[in-house]
């Protein structure tokens, strides 16, 4: 009995000393790998113009950006100023209440571009609670679709195509649905 306490105490010990030179060896190793990854940085080496922006940004304008807010108004006011300006927002959305007419709308998105690219280095992203057909918050100059119900009661691939298409077209013209 007490020659094999002997033994599994001599396995333990082994077993520790085995485990403890695999991790200096693993930590070795490590430094190794970042001396020479930091050595052989090549000086042309392509940047991501996201991460040095990302890089640049402090805390706020990172936490900012991830946020998107609506507001009540059919131009911008002082809140939605506020939001841009000292919160940093990433984007907005609009609702019906926000959207008058084809005009209204596009003067709406201008000014809320022209506040956020004196600040930022990043466009704001404007979009809108667009759905068609029940749910359609574009003025009809813009936008006059079927509703989702609609076209998948006519059962026609094409058909769906060519409006994901259209809603497609006319946000390249200035609204990000």
């Amino acid at each position: 009995m007490n020659n094999m306490k002997k033994w599994y105490r001599l396995l333990f010990i082994f077993t520790f000393i085995i485990i403890l030179v695999l991790i200096g060896c693993n930590q070795a190793s490590k430094h190794n790998m970042e001396e020479n990854n930091s050595e052989e940085s090549p000086p042309d080496a392509v940047t991501d113009p996201i991460k040095e922006i990302m890089d640049s940004m402090s805390i706020e304008e990172k936490i900012g950006q991830k946020l998107m807010f609506g507001f009540e108004d059919t131009q911008v006011n002082d809140e939605t100023r506020k939001l841009i300006e000292d919160y940093h927002v990433g984007g907005v959305i609009l609702f019906k209440k926000n959207i008058l007419g084809a005009q209204q709308l596009l003067d709406l998105n201008n000014k809320i571009k022209e506040i956020n690219s004196g600040l930022h280095d990043t466009p704001i992203l404007i979009s809108v609670d667009e759905e068609g057909g029940l749910v359609s918050r574009m003025p009809p100059e813009i936008m006059n679709l079927p509703d989702s119900k609609e076209i998948r009661e006519a059962n026609n691939a094409a058909l769906a195509y060519r409006v994901g298409e259209a809603i497609g077209e006319r946000t390249l013209k200035g609204v990000i649905l």
